[in-house]
């Protein structure tokens, strides 16, 4: 067993520990990295990618200040888009109910 696989399985351990139901997704073994390989995850990428892109578009033309707030409350939106998602089962781990 690797240090990080080790890592990997300490998580696992305490994410059950707070809620037993909590299954992987992914049948494969859980790396240490997994990158984000969610639909929570993705989601809130695109969420603050377009609100990066729009932030710099905004500086660039002006600045325009109302369109760069506009950009800073994606962002917002999308990190808490990204949570709301996980906490809803979309994450890396599901909830699954007790038989």
């Amino acid at each position: 067993m690797t240090e990080s696989t080790g890592e990997a399985e300490k998580i696992v351990t305490q994410a059950r520990r707070v809620d037993p139901n909590l299954r992987p997704l992914d049948t494969r073994p859980l790396r240490h990295v997994h990158h984000g390989q969610t639909g929570a995850m993705w989601t809130a990428v695109v969420f603050n990618l377009v609100g990066f892109l729009l932030g710099g578009i905004a500086l660039l033309l002006g600045p325009s200040w109302v369109l760069f707030a506009i950009a800073v409350g994606l962002c917002i939106v999308g990190v808490i888009v990204g949570i709301t998602l996980q906490k809803l089962g979309y994450g890396i781990y599901e909830k699954h109910q007790q038989s």
